[in-house]
């Protein structure tokens, strides 16, 4: 659904219409997610979720994203802080929010929680 790999059979249709005749536009309204990690650790929070807002056309004010990260209750001053410095929770936190800023109208998940299990195993 997601386009990163050429279907072999089938078709996927968004609201009726088929995929394969407007990706651009069905990509831009959908927000992903992914198992593995696709933060750029170089960047700061502010830095990649203002990247990653004007990659889907979005502009996005530091109010807007830190009331998006403020629906996990952190502290917003980890925004300032270098992607690599994260915690796996953290990242997975940020990934989210980059996945969800421009209010996508279809949001695909892999594995959202990957990292969480690996920390339930280790502490139960």
């Amino acid at each position: 659904m997601a386009g990163l790999i050429r279907a072999d059979s089938g078709s996927v249709m968004i609201d009726g219409a088929l995929y394969e005749n407007y990706p651009t536009s069905v990509k831009r309204r959908m927000g992903l997610l992914f198992g593995e990690e696709t933060l750029i650790g170089e960047l700061t929070g502010y830095e990649y979720l203002e990247f990653v807002s004007l990659a889907y056309g979005v502009k996005t004010t530091r109010e807007a994203i830190e009331q998006l990260f403020g629906y996990f209750g952190d502290r917003i001053d980890v925004l300032s802080q270098q992607i690599s410095k994260y915690s796996t929770g953290m990242r997975q936190k940020a990934a989210l929010c980059a996945a969800v800023i421009h209010r996508p109208d279809i949001l695909i998940l892999d594995e959202p929680f990957a990292g969480s299990r690996d920390s339930y195993s280790r502490n139960s």
